[in-house]
């Protein structure tokens, strides 16, 4: 199916939400359910092969998640990404924070586009958000992030804002710790933590660093200002 839309013109926000209301986040642990949400919401043509998903990787499948020269993107998991379409289209989600980026920040996007088209004239009256159904994201490398706009295409760009932000070590609590140099100055509602990597930042500290494949990530960021979030603001860990 290639509807060459996010949601075809035909559909209402009444079935989308009885849609959305027909699963529950154990459905997305079944793959035939996977498979409907995914139909359902054309996510295969959101998620379409960039000329930089078909090149050949040189690391062993171990080795990908923990290589500093690894140039081809991952491929697109499914479940993951359906139960993150899930629960902002079911908690309404109005502004997202994105730590690192990748198939995620299109689809994410593509739940905002669905959420401002119902909701986006009332929320400019109703709601403390300078861009209401917004995602922000934060990417480390300028390479992947333009991978991560060109998923977003010109339908949904203008649903997501991204931005490069450097790396730096720094100490949390006394802990040794990875923060980004710069965040989005939003109120997030729900975040999804998947960065900095590891190879963020080439810092050491007394000898210590984090760019090595022995090493695993260890962001800070959002306990540096957690007290700031509302109640309610939900976080899923990509770790």
């Amino acid at each position: 199916m290639n509807r060459n839309a996010v949601i075809p013109n035909t559909q209402s926000f009444a079935s989308i939400q009885r849609w959305v209301d027909s699963f529950s986040l154990n459905s997305f642990n079944n793959l035939q359910k996977v498979d409907e949400y995914v139909e359902f919401f054309d996510l295969k043509n959101l998620c379409k092969s960039l000329e930089q998903d078909r090149i050949n990787s040189d690391s062993r499948k171990l080795e990908r998640a923990v290589s500093a020269f690894e140039e081809k993107p991952y491929e697109p998991d499914y479940g993951d990404l359906c139960r993150l379409h899930w629960i902002i289209l079911k908690r309404k989600a109005v502004n997202v924070l994105e730590l690192g980026s990748g198939y995620s920040t299109a689809v994410m996007a593509a739940a905002m586009k669905i959420l401002d088209e119902r909701f986006g004239d009332w929320a400019k009256s109703n709601i403390r958000a300078e861009k209401p159904f917004h995602v922000f994201t934060v990417e480390e490398e300028q390479r992947f992030l333009e991978i991560s706009r060109a998923r977003l295409g010109s339908k949904l760009l203008a649903y997501a804002t991204l931005c490069r932000s450097s790396v730096e070590v720094s100490f949390f609590d006394n802990r040794i710790s990875t923060v980004y140099s710069k965040l989005p100055n939003i109120s997030p509602d729900f975040i999804y933590l998947d960065g900095p990597s590891q190879f963020g930042t080439t810092q050491e500290v007394n000898g210590f660093c984090f760019a090595s494949k022995c090493r695993m990530p260890m962001s800070s960021d959002i306990l540096r200002f957690e007290f700031f979030l509302e109640p309610g603001t939900m976080i899923i860990t990509n770790r």
